[in-house]
């Protein structure tokens, strides 16, 4: 029930304003009230700027002078002679920044790695991790695919954790698609599994999840519930 106000970087001088929900792709808030705002953000945070000048001081552009690819690759180089650990490393803290373009690149090299040497442990790492990266970039079906390959990898080497992780991310992908039904039956089977492993933590969480899923299906007692 949040109202959002959805600011979008365009070139364009003029400024566009539309409801929040008419974006079909890459829209995280498809579900929200609001408005999704098209300008130039550069002159948007100026005049933000301006009108808190008492607050903010003077407005001015700072470049940032960090330059982290170059520090990240000279880290990869000093870890271990291990290009599972190094290129996995990257790929997770490229995700942990939201660049998942390049953590996919990443995780596929390991992906590659893995199945040469069939270390499937590492396998089903990355494939959940890829599943996540295609979720944020807003890609669904691509995350079904790859939760899916890695739940068929966690069955086969009884993983109970990674069999529970990926009904999860099976549920959040067929809930962004709004299939609010078959996000339950995945929540369901996850809730399954964390109640025997005695994880409390992702049982919560698993509630949570059913709760909003009921929620958006307007069955509000079951929400409660």
């Amino acid at each position: 029930q949040k109202e959002i106000i959805f600011v979008e970087h365009s070139k364009e001088e003029r400024i566009e304003i539309e409801d929040i929900k008419t974006k079909e792709y890459k829209n995280p808030f498809k579900k929200f009230y609001g408005k999704r705002i098209k300008c130039d953000t550069d002159k948007f945070i100026k005049d933000l700027w301006a009108s808190c000048k008492e607050i903010l001081g003077e407005h001015r552009l700072i470049k940032s002078e960090t330059e982290w690819k170059k520090y990240l690759n000279d880290w990869i180089n000093k870890l271990e002679n291990d290009e599972i650990v190094q290129y996995f490393i990257v790929g997770l803290v490229l995700s942990q920044i939201s660049n998942f373009k390049e953590a996919i690149e990443y995780l596929k090299k390991v992906l590659k790695i893995s199945k040469e040497i069939d270390n499937k442990t590492s396998e089903l790492t990355c494939y959940t991790g890829l599943g996540h990266a295609y979720f944020y970039l807003g890609d669904f079906e691509g995350a079904i695919a790859h939760y899916e390959k890695s739940l068929r990898i966690a069955k086969e080497i009884g993983d109970h954790t990674g069999i529970s992780g990926c009904y999860t991310g099976l549920g959040n992908a067929h809930d962004c698609l709004g299939d609010f039904r078959k996000a339950i039956e995945y929540y369901e089977k996850s809730l399954e599994i964390d109640r025997e492993i005695g994880d409390k933590s992702i049982e919560s969480r698993c509630y949570i999840n059913l709760g909003n899923a009921h929620f958006y299906l307007g069955d509000f007692r079951r929400a409660i519930e």
